[in-house]
């Protein structure tokens, strides 16, 4: 429905459609929780990124804390996947290994609710995808970090990236035996190799 108010010489016309306003105030509240998923993500890579340093530092990982960072963050993807098709620009070259790792771990929680598991596996499944490349913490960073070609030695030691990553989370009771071999296993191929 138009209204028309005449101001003075002037005739403007307001438009007071329910379904405009309602458009406006979806958009908006889209907006605002995108903003605001965006600000929580990258508080979780933060978060991700001193928990990394602290592998490389020898510590255990705490699964708690892990789980801590991306619960919110499945909740929120899981209630509205679209979200997972903005998570690779909120992304930065800097922090590339962060990012891939929570992103990793939040993907992971979509599949699982797509093939329909029950929570506690979604929450297996994430964890899982998060810690998959916790073991580049014990790659030096000299050769993770390389911006330039990687040469035969190079490239085979972050090919063992998986097999550190599985010694550091073999002793974790809170993660299933299935989770841990898919972390050892994943950049297996069908062959085996």
């Amino acid at each position: 429905e138009l209204l028309y108010k005449d101001f003075g010489n002037k005739i403007v016309s307001i438009d007071n459609s329910k379904k405009k306003i309602e458009e406006d105030i979806e958009k908006q509240t889209f907006e605002v929780q995108t903003n605001s998923f965006q600000v929580e993500y990258e508080e979780a890579v933060s978060q991700y990124k001193k928990e990394f340093s602290n592998w490389e530092s020898g510590a255990k990982i705490d699964i708690v804390k892990i789980r801590g960072i991306i619960l919110p963050l499945i909740e929120k993807i899981l209630a509205d996947r679209s979200i997972m098709f903005d998570l690779n620009s909120y992304s930065n070259p800097k922090d590339y290994m962060y990012h891939h790792c929570v992103a990793t771990g939040l993907i992971s929680s979509v599949i699982a609710q797509k093939l329909g598991f029950d929570k506690g596996v979604i929450l297996q499944m994430a964890t899982a995808g998060s810690l998959a490349d916790c073991g580049m913490a014990k790659i030096p960073a000299r050769i993770r970090d390389k911006k330039q070609a990687l040469n035969q030695a190079e490239f085979n030691e972050i090919r063992k990236h998986p097999i550190y990553s599985f010694q550091l989370v073999k002793d974790l009771p809170a993660l299933k035996e299935d989770m841990k071999q898919a972390i050892i296993e994943h950049h297996e191929r069908l062959d085996g190799s």
